[in-house]
């Protein structure tokens, strides 16, 4: 089977009309299928980080929602809106950010008075981890690994484990 990832260019396109070419000599029914690359993280990246942040979040002694929040604020990715800006979030000041399975935030360290006179803190909407890029996705993987080194835990849980 031949596979080949990569921009079109001429070389591609021949290299396409070669693999298409080639069906029509073989003996039974194929199915060709060309698609656009997404760019998306990979099966063996999630599987991975997800592993890995398991066994840390276990031998921390907290959820695994805590360690992926916090590795998503320290790699600090931003939500934006249509026009490029960051988006934003408003809660009280005693919003637990780092537990909210829901919501990925990152503080921004500012607290303002809404108009009813109530203090706010100022969070940065994070990028969801399922919209990643490969590139993206890597990068997450290394603030793990990162921290998992800082706090002495690289010989309790197997850093380059690489999925199944």
């Amino acid at each position: 089977m031949k596979t080949y990832i990569g921009k079109p260019n001429e070389i591609n396109r021949q290299f396409a009309k070669e693999c298409i070419a080639g069906v029509y000599k073989l003996d039974k029914e194929y199915v060709c299928e060309i698609k656009e690359i997404k760019g998306g993280k990979t099966d063996a990246q999630r599987s991975r980080y997800w592993a890995m942040a398991r066994e840390y979040a276990r031998l921390m002694k907290v959820g695994q929602s805590e360690i992926h929040n916090i590795q998503l604020a320290e790699l600090g990715i931003l939500a934006r809106d249509n026009d490029g800006t960051p988006i934003m979030q408003f809660h009280k000041p005693d919003y637990n950010w780092q537990k909210d399975y829901y919501r990925h935030l990152k503080p921004t360290g500012t607290i303002i008075e809404a108009q009813n006179g109530e203090e706010l803190r100022v969070f940065y909407v994070l990028k969801n981890s399922e919209d990643f890029t490969t590139e993206e996705y890597s990068r997450l993987i290394e603030t793990l690994i990162n921290n998992i080194i800082q706090d002495g835990l690289d010989n309790e849980i197997d850093i380059n484990y690489m999925g199944v």
